[in-house]
């Protein structure tokens, strides 16, 4: 083999190597974007439903009232429903169930002493 076929060859197969290489860093950033687009995606539907929660709570805890109010239901059962919230969201939020008894029940306590 001479010289400038043997330049050729090499030429020919870097050029290769490079497209190969540049299909693959395509598919790479395709891929990435895909993911990225995915990401918020979903980072928009968490932060809905994370403020469609903090709503059914609001509606929770007044209707929670409303029956307090209205003799519908005891102080007891009350303190049950307040526990079975805090307990079904334990897992969500980092906070301490102690920390959630206490807000729901402090959000109870300040509109029962406004009646």
């Amino acid at each position: 083999m001479d010289w400038t076929n043997y330049f050729f060859l090499n030429e020919l197969s870097n050029r290769l190597d490079i497209d190969k290489a540049n299909q693959r860093m395509k598919r790479m950033r395709r891929r990435m974007l895909d993911k990225t687009s995915r990401d918020h995606q979903q980072d928009a539907r968490i932060e809905a439903i994370e403020q469609e929660n903090d709503q059914l709570k609001l509606i929770l805890i007044d209707l929670i009232q409303t029956l307090m109010h209205s003799g519908a239901i005891t102080e007891e059962h009350t303190q049950s429903i307040i526990e079975r919230v805090a307990s079904a969201t334990r897992e969500v939020h980092e906070e301490t169930e102690e920390d959630r008894l206490a807000d729901l029940q402090q959000a109870l306590g300040e509109d029962k002493d406004d009646a």
